[in-house]
This record gives C-alpha cells, structure tokens and sequence, in this order.
C-alpha cells in the first residue's frame, strides 16, 4: 500500500509549513501550494493527492475558482477535497467537498480530518 499524499493548499506560509510537517510526521507524504495556480501546476505534473486541503481565500486564484478548474477536469474532479476556511462555512455550501474545517482550527484537529477522510473511496461521477 503506498503512503497517501495530501495537497495543502494555502496561502499562510507558516500555517502551511507548520500543517506539512505535523501531516509528514503522521506518515503522510505532503505537497504544498501557496494558491490555487501553484495547485494547477503541480496536477499538470502528473501530482495526484488522495486528499486536497484546501483555503478559500487566496491571492492570484482562490480555492473557489481552483475547485470550479477541478470540477470542470475529469482527471481532478473527482479528488477528495477538505476546506479549511476563516470565511463562513456556509460559503462552502455546493463546493461537493468532504468536509469544511473552521479556521483557525488546531492542527491537531485537522490531522483528525485527513485521517477519516483519506481512505474514503472517490465519489462517483
């Protein structure tokens, strides 16, 4: 069985340094992207995550158009995705994602939700 790989995708840089390595030292290989754009070129690389975290707001593409990309991609569609958002959790409403964490939240928490959501088959088309 190979090691899940977790897509952070966050403009916080210490958030984000700080979620990548808690998520490592869990066992999980992490790929980090500072905006929906640094996402977008690490899948046209190939890179596949079993999960995708994602912020909502973001500078240069938020996580709302980089879902709209992912919706609209059969290869992407179908990844599982967390949102981790300041914003209010009813403006995930319609994204078709797992689940929406409050931010701040404790990284701790967050590890909790990777956990349950990276063995979860995809939803079907």
């Amino acid at each position: 069985m190979c090691t899940p790989l977790i897509m952070v995708v966050d403009d916080d840089d210490d958030f984000r340094e700080a979620l990548e390595e808690v998520l490592v030292g869990e066992g999980f290989r992490v790929i980090a992207a500072a905006n929906g754009e640094e996402a977008l070129r690490h899948f046209r690389l190939g890179v596949m995550p079993h999960l995708l975290l994602l912020d909502l707001w973001m500078p240069h593409m938020d996580g709302w158009q980089l879902r709209r990309h992912m919706e609209d991609d059969p290869s992407l569609k179908n990844i599982p995705v967390v949102v981790m958002t300041a914003a209010h959790a009813p403006d995930a409403v319609g994204m078709r994602v797992r689940e929406v964490i409050s931010k701040p939240a404790p990284i701790f928490d967050i590890v909790s939700v990777v956990q349950r959501n990276v063995n979860i088959p995809s939803t079907p088309p």
